[in-house]
């Protein structure tokens, strides 16, 4: 068959084709819609795949041989990759930081009051949903696809006895969060929201079905007697999450409150502000 990519990505841009092989026994309730699929010989065709700067994932299953091009861009010409995907570095990351899009803002707070109702009357939300529509692009905010992710891991600053429980209960807490069992969990079936448990960094190695694999140390150091990390483990962890985020972006998640679980943590460091990442389509 031929795959023709609707948008620019990894393997080619907008418009451009190659051949693919139909897999034949899968399912899928979110397929893709990146590239379009069209059989030889017939009119039957549909729509497929995800596709971005650093990522081509779903089926049918692409032919390196069928694209010059795509074959070297995905096996090294593209962006770098290393441990767990990650193709960006930290400058790259940074500097592909905007600012907000005021205009944006300034579509979603005339849209709120042109509703009849006091202006301002719905506080927060009003906010919440101005402060979207800059990070996004557009004042038509959908997140009706929307996921959780939990970063678990461990501190070795525990060993001091600073902390209630000890490093056994977060793998306990993170493996019931990959069968849903958790009270996180049911907030999150109560919302419509996906929980996506990472291992980033757990003392011991974690099984779920459902679980993320990206750990970068198991645990940290203790901090009273040295680093708890390199500075290299903290860019990688960093990084980490910032290609969880694309990817979950990538299958149409639309917008994650940022979490973290480690039942062996010291009291907390200063409340981080929620974050929202998202596609442009919003």
């Amino acid at each position: 068959m031929t795959l023709t990519a609707k948008k620019d990505g990894l393997l080619c841009q907008a418009g451009e084709s190659f051949h693919a092989h139909e897999f034949h026994y899968w399912d899928s309730t979110t397929p893709g819609t990146d590239f379009h699929a069209q059989k030889p010989q017939s009119d039957r065709g549909w729509d497929c795949a995800f596709h971005t700067p650093t990522l081509y994932a779903g089926f049918p299953h692409f032919q390196l041989l069928g694209r010059a091009v795509g074959g070297p861009q995905f096996c090294g010409g593209g962006p770098p990759l290393c441990t767990g995907g990650i193709a960006m570095t930290l400058d790259q990351v940074i500097a592909g930081i905007t600012p907000a899009d005021t205009a944006a803002m300034e579509r979603a707070k005339a849209r709120w009051d042109s509703i009849a109702k006091p202006l301002g009357s719905l506080g927060a939300l009003e906010e919440a949903v101005i402060r979207i529509a800059g990070m996004t692009g557009s004042a038509d905010v959908d997140i009706s696809r929307r996921a959780v992710v939990v970063m678990c891991a461990d501190n070795g600053v525990v060993a001091q006895g600073v902390t209630q429980t000890g490093q056994e209960v977060t793998a306990i807490v993170a493996e019931n969060m990959s069968t849903g069992d958790t009270s996180v969990c049911a907030m999150a079936r109560s919302a419509g929201a996906e929980v996506v448990p990472v291992d980033i960094g757990t003392a011991v190695p974690l099984t779920g079905a459902r679980i993320v694999q990206r750990c970068v140390r198991r645990g940290t150091a203790d901090m009273t007697q040295g680093p708890a990390m390199s500075r290299g483990e903290a860019v990688q962890a960093v990084l980490t999450g910032v290609e969880t985020a694309r990817e979950l972006c990538a299958g149409a998640c639309a917008c994650w409150p940022p979490g973290r679980w480690a039942s062996a943590t010291p009291p907390p460091p200063p409340p981080w502000p929620p974050c929202c990442w998202a596609r442009s389509r919003w």
